[in-house]
C-alpha cells in the first residue's frame, strides 16, 4: 500500500520531525537503522498534538462498551405514543413510573424490567447480545428477562438472524448439494480429466505425476514430472495423451496455475477442446481422477519399492484390465475390444486363421459403435442440505479452505451474487467475478446498513502530493520501485 506512493507521516515525537533536518553525526546506530527505514517510504514528518492524533490513538484502545443513558429514556419515554397508548390499555403489563428519574418500569415479573422505546430498543439488543453473540432465542429470553417493548422477542429473533459476526464466525449446518451428473461422452477419448499427484519422493529425478483418465473407457494413465510448470505439463500432456489418442473435445482439471496459464489455454485452443475448471476447494468436480488416484496410491505403497517410477507401468496395466462393475467390462477391452494378456498367463485365446481382416475389422468398428456409455456410479453416502434461501438470496457468505488458521473466521463475506444455477454461483469479490461451488456458500440476512459490505469496487489510491513544512534536502537515491528516497550518510557511498 506504501509502495511508490507519496504521503506524510503525522507523529506526536516533535524532536524525530527534525531527524532529516539536522545534523546526525550524534545518532547512535540503533536510531540511523530507524531512519534509514523510515527514509525508504517517506523523509516528510510532521508534527501533531497526542490530544489531536485521535486516528493511531483510537486503535490501541478498548472498544468502548454500550451502555444506555435512563434519563435519556426516560424523557423518550414521555414523547413515545406507543407508550402512552399501552398506559391507556388494560393489559398484562404494570407499568408504573420510578420516583427517581420518572423512568417507566413493569413490575409484573420478578425484577422491574425498563420499557424501552424505539429509539433505544436496537442497542438494548447489541448491549446483550455482543457479549458472547448467543442464539436468536436465547438472547431474546435474555433481553425479555431484563427489558419490555411490545414484540421484543420477535425483534431480538430478526437482529440476531442479521448479526454479520454471527453468521460470517458461527457453523450451523454447511450446504450440501445433490450431486448432478456429467454429459455422457459420445465416443472413446472425447472427454478426458487430468490431474496432478505430488510431490512425491524422489525417483529418478522425478517427483510429481500427471494422471489422466478418459471418462467412456475409464482408461488411465500417468506421466512422471520433474516438476509442475505449464510448460511441463502441456508438453506431457501433448506428447502422451493427444500422440495417442488424438485431440479430446473436453479437458477438466482443477484450478492449478499450471492449467489456468495462457500456455495450457492455448494448447487446448489449438487442438480444439473445450476446457473446464473445477471450482475451488472442490474436488468431487473432478472425482473420477481423484479416485484413481487414491486406487494408483494404494498400488504403488503395496509394491513397497521407493523407486514409483518404476512401479508405475505394472500398476497402470492392472488398473486397465481390472473387470469394472459399473462398466461390466474392463477398460482395456472397450479400448481394445479383448482384454489384455497378463504376466503370467498360460492359455491365451487366438482368433479364426481364416478370418479376413477385412471382415474382422468391420465387426469390431461395428461392436465398438454399438457400445454405450456408462455414467459413474455415484458412492456418496452423506445426506443433502440445502438452505430454504439459498436460491433467493442477493448476498451470500463464502466458506473458507480447508487450510484455516485457529481462531479464523470460517466464513468471509458477506458478497453480491452475480449469477447462479444449480451447482455454481458467480460472487462479485473486490470488483472481481468469482466462480464457487454451492457447497462453500450459505445465505447472508443483512440490515439496508449492512448491504454495501464488501460489494462494491473500491477505487484506487491516488498519489498524493508531497507538502513539507521544513527545508529538507531534495532526495538523492532512486529505489528499485521507482522511489526518490535520501539515506544518511554513513549510509552513502
Amino acid at each position: 500500500m506504501l509502495e511508490a506512493r507519496n504521503f506524510c507521516i503525522y507523529t506526536d515525537h516533535k524532536p524525530i520531525t527534525y531527524a532529516f533536518t539536522t545534523n546526525r553525526s550524534q545518532c547512535s546506530p540503533r536510531q540511523f537503522r530507524y531512519l534509514d527505514y523510515i527514509s525508504q517510504f517517506t523523509t516528510d514528518l510532521k508534527y501533531i498534538p497526542g490530544k489531536d492524533n485521535i486516528v493511531a490513538d483510537a486503535l490501541s484502545r478498548v472498544e468502548e462498551i454500550v451502555t444506555i443513558n435512563y434519563d435519556a429514556l426516560a424523557r423518550d419515554q414521555a414523547q413515545d405514543p406507543e407508550l402512552q397508548a399501552l398506559l391507556t390499555k388494560n393489559t398484562a403489563l404494570q407499568l408504573k413510573q420510578i420516583a427517581e428519574n420518572q423512568l417507566y418500569c413493569d413490575f409484573s415479573t420478578k425484577s422491574p424490567r425498563p420499557y424501552i422505546t424505539p429509539a433505544y430498543r436496537k442497542r438494548v439488543f447489541e448491549t446483550i447480545h455482543q457479549l458472547s453473540h448467543p442464539s436468536g432465542p436465547t438472547t431474546a429470553k435474555m433481553v425479555a428477562q431484563r427489558f419490555v417493548w411490545p414484540g421484543v422477542r420477535r425483534d431480538c429473533k430478526t437482529w440476531a438472524k442479521e448479526c454479520v459476526d454471527c453468521q460470517r464466525n458461527k457453523v450451523n449446518r454447511h450446504t450440501n448439494a445433490p450431486f448432478t451428473t456429467f454429459p455422457v461422452p459420445s465416443e472413446r477419448f472425447a472427454h478426458v480429466h487430468l490431474d496432478i499427484i505430488g510431490p512425491l519422493p524422489y525417483s529418478n529425478g522425478f517427483r510429481y505425476c500427471l494422471t489422466a483418465i478418459d471418462r467412456f473407457t475409464r482408461w488411465p494413465d500417468g506421466y512422471p514430472l520433474a516438476d509442475i510448470t505449464a510448460e511441463t505439463c502441456a508438453s506431457a500432456f501433448i506428447t502422451n495423451w493427444v500422440s495417442r489418442h488424438g485431440c479430446p473435445q473436453t479437458v477438466t482439471t482443477d484450478g492449478g496455475l499450471q492449467f489456468q496459464s495462457q500456455l495450457f489455454q492455448s494448447i487446448t485452443n489449438l487442438i480444439g477442446a473445450e476446457h473446464r475448471p473445477t471450482t475451488s476447494y472442490h474436488p468431487q468436480c473432478n472425482g473420477i481422477v481423484e479416485r484413481l488416484h487414491r486406487q494408483l496410491k494404494a498400488a504403488i505403497i503395496c509394491h513397497n519399492n521407493p523407486q514409483w517410477t518404476e512401479t508405475l507401468p505394472l500398476v497402470l496395466l492392472g488398473i486397465r484390465a481390472a473387470w469394472k462393475k459399473d462398466l461390466q467390462a474392463s477398460a482395456a477391452e472397450l479400448v481394445y475390444g479383448e482384454p489384455l494378456r497378463l504376466p503370467g498367463q498360460f492359455f491365451s485365446t487366438s482368433l479364426d486363421q481364416n478370418l479376413n481382416p477385412a471382415d474382422y475389422t468391420a465387426r469390431l468398428r461395428n461392436h465398438i459403435a454399438a457400445l454405450t456409455p456408462t455414467p459413474a456410479s455415484n458412492h456418496n453416502s452423506k445426506t443433502f442440505y440445502l438452505p430454504n434461501d439459498i436460491h433467493t438470496a442477493q448476498f451470500v457468505f463464502l466458506r473458507r479452505g480447508p487450510a484455516k488458521r485457529s481462531l479464523e473466521s470460517p466464513y468471509t463475506g458477506p458478497y453480491k451474487v452475480l449469477k447462479r444455477n444449480t451447482k455454481t454461483f458467480s460472487l462479485d469479490i473486490k470488483g472481481k467475478e468469482v466462480t464457487v461451488t454451492i457447497d462453500r456458500i450459505k445465505p447472508a440476512y443483512l440490515t439496508k446498513e449492512n448491504r454495501e459490505y464488501d460489494t462494491t469496487i473500491r477505487p484506487p489510491m491516488t498519489a498524493l502530493p508531497l507538502h513539507t513544512n521544513h527545508d529538507a534536502t531534495p532526495p538523492e537515491k532512486k529505489t528499485r520501485s521507482g522511489r526518490l528516497v535520501k539515506f544518511p550518510d554513513y549510509y552513502r557511498p
